[in-house]
């Protein structure tokens, strides 16, 4: 019997070469599942524009300690309404198809997760 989808949950996502780091050492990604809209759009994706980038502008919804070259704390943030295009999404171009992979497979989060 399948479970009802819950659009929206939230959840934290670790990239696979992090996980093994000290918890203060991690990125942490916040995360959310795709709505109606988002969930076909990864797979129909408007005017051309590749999957991943409409998983991440709809699934991406933080993170934290996240630091550029020098240490810096790189600040998520979106355009002025606070929605829509994600100012820095340039920098998680190397792992922008772990992320939104991860946003687009999600079909649930666990109770514990929930929680938090």
């Amino acid at each position: 019997m399948p479970i009802a989808y819950k659009a929206k949950a939230k959840w934290d996502y670790v990239l696979e070469s992090e996980r093994k780091l000290p918890k203060e050492s991690q990125t942490i990604f916040h995360l959310q599942t795709l709505d109606q809209a988002g969930y076909l759009a990864c797979f129909f994706p408007p005017d051309n524009v590749p999957w991943v980038t409409v998983a991440l502008i709809n699934g991406l919804v933080g993170w934290e300690n996240f630091k550029d070259e020098l240490g810096q704390p790189i600040p998520f943030e979106r355009d002025a309404n606070g929605q829509g295009e994600l100012r820095n999404l340039d920098r998680i171009v190397p792992w922008m198809f772990e992320i939104g992979s991860a946003i687009r497979k999600r079909e649930a989060i666990t109770k514990e997760e929930e929680k938090n």
